[in-house]
């Protein structure tokens, strides 16, 4: 029998220190933190309750060398507004699905299908005359164009291998947008 077990056999021959021990610190600590939550449940619920409180406030609550509550204000440097950093962000953007076919598998490699399309966060895409996607030139026919607006421009095909597709955006006033996507799955 190890120090951690124990049985009535121990009881009948005589507790030994290491028994009595590894019982007591099995089952006793565990009871006590118990007794201390129940009994003090009415004290620990005011006390989160204040904290809580205090932080929502937006005041500082520290203990124990560690600091909660409102992040600190940054200054000003200048530089106005975040939006303005964001002046060349695409108006458009790819997104993508893949989906697992092993019909489709062949020379040891495992395909997805791939289903690409294009999107914008107004969700309009009227001013859009074709999105012509451009993918890795091991694909059969590598620069495919798309003109029908159903499914956002959709273009479906298959691949084995993750790559970064472009795509050129053409709009009726005929300027064009150029962006990209890591392709993978």
């Amino acid at each position: 029998m190890t120090t951690m077990e124990f049985s009535w056999s121990t009881v009948r021959h005589g507790l030994d220190l290491a028994s009595v021990t590894a019982f007591l610190s099995v089952l006793l600590w565990p009871a006590v933190v118990v007794s201390f939550g129940f009994f003090y449940r009415k004290s620990i619920g005011k006390l989160l309750t204040a904290v809580i409180g205090r932080i929502e406030s937006g005041d500082t609550f520290e203990a124990g060398g560690v600091r909660i509550g409102r992040a600190p204000k940054l200054e000003d440097q200048g530089r106005g507004p975040i939006e303005s950093d964001l002046g060349d962000a695409p108006e458009y953007y790819l997104v993508h699905v893949a989906r697992r076919d092993s019909r489709l598998d062949e020379n040891g490699n495992e395909y997805r299908r791939l289903s690409i399309w294009i999107d914008n966060d107004d969700e309009d895409l009227s001013d859009i005359v074709s999105v012509r996607y451009e993918l890795h030139p091991t694909f059969k026919d590598p620069i495919r164009e798309v003109t029908s607006p159903a499914g956002n421009f959709k273009l479906k095909t298959s691949a084995w291998g993750q790559f970064i597709l472009r795509a050129v955006v053409t709009k009726r006033n005929r300027s064009t947008e150029s962006i990209q996507r890591y392709i993978n799955f």
